[in-house]
Protein backbone atom coordinates (compact mmCIF):
# COMPACT_ATOMS: atom_id res chain seq x y z
CA UNK A 1 0.00 0.00 0.00
CA UNK A 2 1.18 3.54 -0.86
CA UNK A 3 0.63 6.43 1.17
CA UNK A 4 -0.11 10.26 -0.54
CA UNK A 5 -0.61 13.07 2.38
CA UNK A 6 -2.77 16.04 0.73
CA UNK A 7 -1.41 18.93 -0.33
CA UNK A 8 -2.31 21.94 1.76
CA UNK A 9 -1.97 25.51 1.25
CA UNK A 10 -1.00 27.67 3.38
CA UNK A 11 -4.16 30.01 3.63
CA UNK A 12 -6.45 27.07 3.97
CA UNK A 13 -3.86 25.93 6.98
CA UNK A 14 -3.98 29.86 8.52
CA UNK A 15 -7.84 29.50 7.85
CA UNK A 16 -8.20 26.09 9.79
CA UNK A 17 -6.06 27.78 12.77
CA UNK A 18 -8.10 30.78 12.92
CA UNK A 19 -11.33 28.67 13.71
CA UNK A 20 -9.85 26.40 15.63
CA UNK A 21 -8.13 29.66 18.32
CA UNK A 22 -11.49 30.91 18.05
CA UNK A 23 -13.27 28.08 19.29
CA UNK A 24 -10.00 27.53 22.36
CA UNK A 25 -11.16 31.50 23.14
CA UNK A 26 -14.82 30.38 23.24
CA UNK A 27 -14.48 27.74 25.77
CA UNK A 28 -12.53 29.78 27.70
CA UNK A 29 -14.72 32.46 27.78
CA UNK A 30 -17.72 29.99 28.54
CA UNK A 31 -16.23 29.40 31.78
CA UNK A 32 -15.00 33.36 32.63
CA UNK A 33 -18.89 34.35 32.23
CA UNK A 34 -21.22 33.47 35.18
CA UNK A 35 -23.36 30.78 34.42
CA UNK A 36 -25.20 27.52 34.95
CA UNK A 37 -21.95 24.64 35.20
CA UNK A 38 -24.32 22.26 33.39
CA UNK A 39 -24.95 24.46 30.11
CA UNK A 40 -21.15 25.63 30.41
CA UNK A 41 -19.78 21.60 30.45
CA UNK A 42 -22.11 20.93 27.11
CA UNK A 43 -21.54 24.01 25.69
CA UNK A 44 -17.35 23.47 26.10
CA UNK A 45 -17.66 19.68 25.13
CA UNK A 46 -19.47 21.09 21.65
CA UNK A 47 -16.52 23.44 21.29
CA UNK A 48 -13.68 20.55 22.29
CA UNK A 49 -15.80 18.05 19.62
CA UNK A 50 -15.47 20.87 16.96
CA UNK A 51 -11.72 21.74 17.42
CA UNK A 52 -10.56 18.36 17.55
CA UNK A 53 -12.87 18.03 14.01
CA UNK A 54 -10.92 20.52 12.30
CA UNK A 55 -7.66 19.28 13.36
CA UNK A 56 -8.58 15.77 12.25
CA UNK A 57 -9.82 16.86 8.95
CA UNK A 58 -6.28 19.29 8.62
CA UNK A 59 -4.22 16.55 9.73
CA UNK A 60 -5.92 13.62 8.77
CA UNK A 61 -6.57 13.90 5.09
CA UNK A 62 -4.57 11.31 3.13
CA UNK A 63 -4.92 9.09 0.53
CA UNK A 64 -4.20 5.28 0.34
CA UNK A 65 -3.34 2.96 -2.61
CA UNK A 66 -3.91 -0.41 -2.99
CA UNK A 67 -3.82 -3.01 -5.45
CA UNK A 68 -7.54 -2.87 -5.72
CA UNK A 69 -8.50 0.33 -4.72
CA UNK A 70 -8.21 4.33 -3.69
CA UNK A 71 -8.36 5.02 0.05
CA UNK A 72 -9.48 8.35 0.53
CA UNK A 73 -9.77 9.95 4.18
CA UNK A 74 -10.85 13.23 5.41
CA UNK A 75 -11.31 13.52 9.15
CA UNK A 76 -13.66 11.22 9.87
CA UNK A 77 -14.87 10.73 6.31
CA UNK A 78 -13.86 7.68 3.96
CA UNK A 79 -14.27 6.19 0.32
CA UNK A 80 -12.83 3.79 -1.45
CA UNK A 81 -12.65 4.05 -5.21
CA UNK A 82 -11.93 0.96 -7.11
CA UNK A 83 -9.32 1.10 -9.60
CA UNK A 84 -11.05 -0.69 -12.12
CA UNK A 85 -14.23 1.83 -11.69
CA UNK A 86 -11.60 5.06 -12.49
CA UNK A 87 -12.97 6.32 -15.87
CA UNK A 88 -10.76 9.16 -15.93
CA UNK A 89 -8.28 12.05 -13.57
CA UNK A 90 -7.56 15.21 -14.85
CA UNK A 91 -6.01 18.61 -12.94
CA UNK A 92 -8.47 21.15 -11.50
CA UNK A 93 -8.97 24.30 -9.58
CA UNK A 94 -12.24 23.86 -8.74
CA UNK A 95 -14.10 25.20 -5.49
CA UNK A 96 -16.25 21.90 -5.40
CA UNK A 97 -16.32 21.20 -2.26
CA UNK A 98 -13.94 17.68 -1.41
CA UNK A 99 -11.32 15.58 0.71
CA UNK A 100 -8.59 18.25 -0.50
CA UNK A 101 -6.98 20.40 1.67
CA UNK A 102 -5.71 22.58 -1.60
CA UNK A 103 -6.94 24.19 -4.66
CA UNK A 104 -4.63 22.28 -7.16
CA UNK A 105 -6.35 19.03 -7.12
CA UNK A 106 -7.49 16.22 -9.24
CA UNK A 107 -10.77 15.22 -10.17
CA UNK A 108 -11.27 11.48 -10.36
CA UNK A 109 -14.80 10.69 -12.36
CA UNK A 110 -15.99 6.65 -11.73
CA UNK A 111 -18.38 4.37 -11.98
CA UNK A 112 -21.37 4.34 -10.06
CA UNK A 113 -20.43 8.00 -8.64
CA UNK A 114 -22.70 10.83 -9.20
CA UNK A 115 -20.06 13.24 -8.36
CA UNK A 116 -16.46 13.29 -9.16
CA UNK A 117 -14.43 13.31 -6.11
CA UNK A 118 -11.57 16.09 -5.76
CA UNK A 119 -8.24 15.09 -4.14
CA UNK A 120 -5.10 16.95 -3.64
CA UNK A 121 -2.33 14.76 -2.91
CA UNK A 122 1.04 16.66 -2.21
CA UNK A 123 2.56 14.16 -5.32
CA UNK A 124 0.13 14.08 -7.98
CA UNK A 125 2.87 12.58 -9.98
CA UNK A 126 3.16 9.85 -8.19
CA UNK A 127 -0.18 8.79 -7.33
CA UNK A 128 -1.35 9.30 -11.16
CA UNK A 129 1.95 7.00 -12.42
CA UNK A 130 0.82 4.22 -9.30
CA UNK A 131 -2.42 3.93 -10.11
CA UNK A 132 -1.82 3.37 -14.01
CA UNK A 133 0.52 0.80 -12.63
CA UNK A 134 -1.39 -0.82 -10.59
CA UNK A 135 -4.78 -0.98 -13.06
CA UNK A 136 -4.36 -1.83 -16.81
CA UNK A 137 -7.61 -0.47 -17.91
CA UNK A 138 -6.15 3.09 -17.32
CA UNK A 139 -3.65 5.12 -19.50
CA UNK A 140 -1.71 8.29 -18.73
CA UNK A 141 -2.71 10.94 -21.49
CA UNK A 142 -0.94 14.09 -20.24
CA UNK A 143 0.31 15.94 -17.57
CA UNK A 144 -1.43 14.12 -14.64
CA UNK A 145 -4.36 13.09 -17.06
CA UNK A 146 -5.63 9.86 -16.81
CA UNK A 147 -7.95 8.01 -18.93
CA UNK A 148 -9.63 4.27 -19.38
CA UNK A 149 -8.85 2.86 -21.96
CA UNK A 150 -11.49 2.64 -25.00
CA UNK A 151 -11.25 -1.61 -24.81
CA UNK A 152 -11.80 -1.75 -21.17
Amino acid sequence: MSHYPSKRDPWLVVLLWVVILIQIVVGILIWMTPGRPVEQWIVTGLVVVSAMFSLHVLYGTAYDLTNEELKVRCGVLRWRVPLASIRRIAPTRSLWSGPALSLERLEVRYDRARWPLYISPDDPERLTQDIVDRCASLRIVGENRVERTSNA
